[in-house]
């Protein structure tokens, strides 16, 4: 009898295909607005605009609890057994969720903006993170309306909305840049219309799938329907939220340390090399949102051969397509860098060189999300928690001995460490199945 899960990896491949396309074409876009800023704003202006980013990212993700994550999870895990009152009861808490971590996060960094910025050396940059908090506000109800779609399996409209949303910044960047110069409160300005505008699409459509998933109106599921739930639910997300911290400082401290410890040119540099090896691993991301409600299914299931035979097949494609990208990277950028960017530039190549290779990581970009369908949170909480600090004891040692390079290998050694250990859990969790359903 062929197994529930047959199809599973077909269904990866089309739907990570929407995505996938879509996000070329945000990268695209993406590469694009970078240029622009790069080749108007210079390294050092470059560099501060990456940290007034990455800074309010980073307190948005410190504050933030994962909620797409529960809402995959136990949205697929409550329509399994038909029952809509939790269901939608578990949206309503996700959106609740989110709300508060965003307005916790714009009131710390309206008020730690002026010390912070003077902490980078430069205190203009108080004002523009004070603007751009707003972005955590506008931003609340993203990440679960787009777990929403993802349940439904509309990959076709998240890939459009994607490609909306970064056409959008390019459009409102280039105005800005053509109406008023490299202005930072401009060009944050720009954008936070980018974030509107995506927030209110993915709202949209969200609300367009509502009767498919077996969503009932809110009044009728109050939040005490997830009453024998709700230590289960508090537990993933207060796990998640561990994970959701560590993987703030592994995608956010690095650019922090090196505007702490070097200076903004610095940072400008090591931002332009991030924007061209980030979008080469985030090609990942695709893939990664459509497995995860995939093996949540076939968990629910307990297809042991399902699991398998997904699993294997996405650790050979990513291979076949990872190590040929890392090499051509290597090749071309030292023609690329100063051609596209500028001369100015030109001491980002060896950055660059380093660090596509962290694309080594992605045949393993299913371990986290076998781990959550399984209900093993606190495994990747541990998981993530550890690559946080080795990657912190590395910035904090390399850094200091070897400049904005050391970052970029600290980077790399934080991957390889990664790979290692999701290679070691995910055998040990794939010899477990068998055990644990039998």
């Amino acid at each position: 009898m062929t197994s529930p899960g047959a199809g599973a990896f077909d269904r990866v491949v089309r739907n990570s295909g929407w995505l996938l396309g879509a996000y070329v074409l945000a990268f695209g876009l993406a590469f694009v607005q970078n240029v622009l800023l790069a080749r108007s704003l210079g390294p050092a202006e470059f560099g501060l605009l990456a940290i007034v980013i990455f800074l309010v990212t980073f307190v948005q993700l410190l504050v933030g609890s994962r909620v797409w994550e529960a809402a995959t999870t136990f949205v697929v895990r409550f329509r399994a057994h038909g029952d809509a009152a939790r269901t939608t009861a578990t949206v309503k808490l996700c959106y609740l969720v989110d709300a508060i971590g965003a307005g916790v996060g714009a009131l710390l960094l309206l008020a730690l903006a002026a010390p912070t910025s003077r902490i980078f050396g430069d205190g203009t940059i108080a004002g523009p993170i004070r603007l751009y908090a707003l972005s955590l506000l506008l931003a609340i109800p993203m990440a679960t309306a787009s777990a929403l779609l993802r349940v439904a399996d509309r990959y076709r409209w998240l890939a459009v909305q994607t490609v909306g949303e970064n056409l959008i910044r390019l459009l409102a960047v280039s105005v800005v840049l053509a109406a008023f110069g490299p202005q930072m409160e401009w060009v944050i300005a720009a954008y936070l219309l980018a974030v509107a505008a995506s927030a209110a699409s993915l709202l949209w459509l969200a609300s367009r799938v509502r009767s498919e998933l077996g969503l009932i109106p809110w009044r009728a599921a109050p939040l005490r329907a997830l009453a024998e739930d709700l230590g289960a639910i508090v537990r993933f997300l207060l796990y998640s939220n561990v994970s959701g911290t560590a993987r703030v400082l592994t995608g956010r401290v690095d650019v922090l340390i090196v505007g702490w410890l070097t200076d903004p040119a610095n940072v400008g540099f090591y931002r332009l090399a991030r924007s061209v090896s980030d979008p080469l691993a985030a090609l990942a991301t695709p893939v990664s949102q459509v497995v995860f409600p995939e093996i949540s299914k076939l968990a629910t299931e307990r297809d042991v051969d399902g699991i398998r035979r997904l699993t294997r097949r996405v650790r050979q494609l990513a291979v076949v397509l990872v190590v040929p990208a890392c090499v051509l990277t290597t090749l071309l950028a030292g023609w690329a860098i100063p051609a596209v960017f500028g001369e100015s530039f030109a001491p980002a190549v060896p950055l660059v060189r380093i660090m596509v290779w962290q694309l080594l990581w992605i045949p393993y970009v299913w371990v986290s999300a076998l781990l959550l369908s399984l209900g093993r949170a606190r495994t990747v909480a541990a998981m993530s928690a550890l690559d946080a600090a080795i990657y912190v004891v590395l910035l904090l040692v390399l850094v200091p001995a070897f400049g904005v390079t050391g970052a970029a290998w600290a980077t790399l050694g934080r991957f390889v460490a990664w790979t290692a250990v999701a290679a070691t859990v995910g055998t040990r969790v794939d010899r477990g199945l068998e055990l644990r359903w039998t």
